[in-house]
């Protein structure tokens, strides 16, 4: 049921997109891009791995897990054909989930590990929008979508403050009857309760998660001066955690239509007309295809033999 109502979303969604753009001027847009900043971005999104990769090895030693770099590089990589059919990210943690369960014949360090994995990522989003709100007021004019943008992020970091205070989680977790949703409060709060243990290798983790999300928006304002876009990169930086924070929400299939919209809306502020707002967007989910198959083959001819040393 919820893979028919996504599918109506997004078949809704480019509806509406071709309706109101014109595509030939978004396929006019896509056909002047220059290919030769396409190799910068592939640079970034390998370098963006490399440090993925080096966080999850670091969230996994307060777990008991010494596991060699090169084999966790891999199910990165192999994660990334994965997320062809997977929504957003996941495709990374369903496969590291599924090679570390399949080495270490456990379930919970795992899921553990990649949900603190996951939670940086998202609190690394926050902590970007809050730092860019002053340049924000500054730079867009519409100074009401500011404002929203602040009380948005505000009310994240109140939620994110609260999912790390144990009293909190317990207070939630007793309260409600779904059995799915205290199950999953409990994996966040005995893995909140691990890593207070180990603050050192979260901050670090943490901060691998910044420069991980600056790598990424560069490499998008990379893909806009390959198409001759000319704007500050500035407001990259103010507009893409939002969109980031945003698509986490899995309302359509692989966020088709949403991405879209959402590129068009925030670009628009700054005078960025829709065609152009979507033919990037439509480039970077190109390009997104791309690299993913070409990371299938690495999911079907690399082995990814962990040694999984003994766990606490």
């Amino acid at each position: 049921m919820k893979l028919l109502i996504r599918t109506l979303v997004c078949i809704g969604l480019i509806t509406l997109l071709l309706s109101y753009i014109d595509p030939r001027s978004v396929l006019a847009s896509l056909r002047s891009i220059d290919l030769r900043y396409l190799v910068l971005v592939t640079g970034i999104w390998l370098v963006n791995q490399f440090l993925l990769t080096l966080r999850w090895q670091l969230l996994l030693k307060p777990l008991g897990f010494t596991i060699k770099y090169y084999a966790l590089f891999m199910s990165t990589i192999s994660g990334n054909f994965l997320s062809l059919v997977v929504p957003g990210e996941y495709g990374v943690d369903v496969m590291r989930f599924w090679d570390l369960k399949k080495h270490s014949r456990q379930n919970a360090k795992p899921a553990v590990s990649l949900l603190m994995d996951r939670i940086l990522g998202f609190l690394s989003c926050v902590f970007m929008g809050m730092v860019m709100i002053i340049p924000a007021y500054n730079c867009v004019q519409n100074k009401t979508m500011v404002f929203v943008i602040c009380g948005f992020v505000l009310f994240l970091t109140v939620v994110l403050f609260a999912i790390f205070n144990e009293s909190f989680l317990r207070i939630v977790n007793m309260l409600s009857n779904n059995s799915r949703f205290r199950k999953f409060t409990l994996k966040v709060s005995e893995a909140i309760m691990l890593y207070k243990a180990h603050t050192k290798i979260v901050i670090k983790a943490f901060c691998l998660s910044i420069v991980s999300r600056i790598l990424m928006i560069f490499g998008i304002y990379v893909f806009s001066i390959s198409l001759g876009w000319e704007l500050n990169p500035i407001y990259f930086f103010i507009f893409i955690p939002i969109i980031l924070i945003l698509l986490a929400i899995p309302v359509s299939i692989q966020n088709l239509g949403t991405r879209d919209l959402l590129y068009i809306y925030f670009f628009s502020q700054v005078g960025i007309e829709p065609q152009y707002s979507l033919a990037l967007s439509v480039a970077i989910f190109s390009w997104v295809i791309i690299k993913s198959l070409l990371c299938g083959l690495v999911f079907l001819f690399v082995k990814r033999n962990y040694r999984v040393a003994e766990t606490a």
